[in-house]
């Protein structure tokens, strides 16, 4: 009998994958999975998730519909080496029970992020670096951030505006926190403040 160490190499080039991939015009999954496939696919995931959308060389690229089964959250947009890449649409839902209504002691959860990704989060990849840094994010209880993210973080210019009385605050954030505003009232006269 082999060593254990000959025997590794051959038994993950052979493992079973973790989700099934149909293919476009296929009600057989393949049992090799995405692996070398490039086309349309649907794949559907052990942990309850599934992707609908294009596969080059066995790699979720290009175009495609990810939704993840814990909330029901899904992502509609570009891919690149199985990341979130270029310009998508993530929503995310609110957190409620099985009886449909929202989880006691639960924070508030849900809203809906249009706008650049890279390497799987709003934004840039790097302060300055490559990528569109800009994206709206839509809260659940109507308030609206539009502006530059990085890193998945709100992160340069940036507006963020207040759904109960209209306000909105004008300014500049650093790594998710706020470092320079001017405060904007609907209907009253302007007041600023420069923090």
């Amino acid at each position: 009998r082999p060593p254990r160490s000959t025997l590794f190499p051959y038994t993950t080039l052979f493992r079973s994958p973790k989700y099934k991939l149909f293919v476009k015009g296929s009600e057989e999954a393949r049992p090799e999975g995405s692996q070398h496939y490039t086309g349309q696919g649907k794949a559907a995931y052990l942990n309850g998730d599934s992707y609908d959308g294009e596969y080059v060389e066995g790699l979720r690229r290009g175009k495609g519909v990810y939704t993840f089964k814990q909330f029901g959250d899904t992502f509609e947009g570009h891919y690149v080496e199985n990341k979130k890449d270029g310009f998508g649409k993530m929503t995310y839902k609110a957190a409620v029970g099985e009886d449909g209504e929202v989880e006691e002691g639960a924070k508030p959860r849900g809203g809906t992020y249009v706008g650049y990704l890279s390497q799987g989060k709003r934004g840039c990849k790097t302060p300055g670096g490559e990528g569109v840094p800009d994206g709206t994010f839509t809260y659940i209880n109507g308030d609206e951030y539009v502006g530059q993210w990085c890193q998945g973080k709100k992160h340069g210019k940036g507006t963020y505006t207040y759904a109960k009385d209209g306000s909105s605050l004008v300014g500049e954030w650093d790594n998710g926190k706020m470092t320079r505003s001017e405060e904007r009232r609907v209907g009253k006269e302007c007041r600023s403040r420069w923090s």
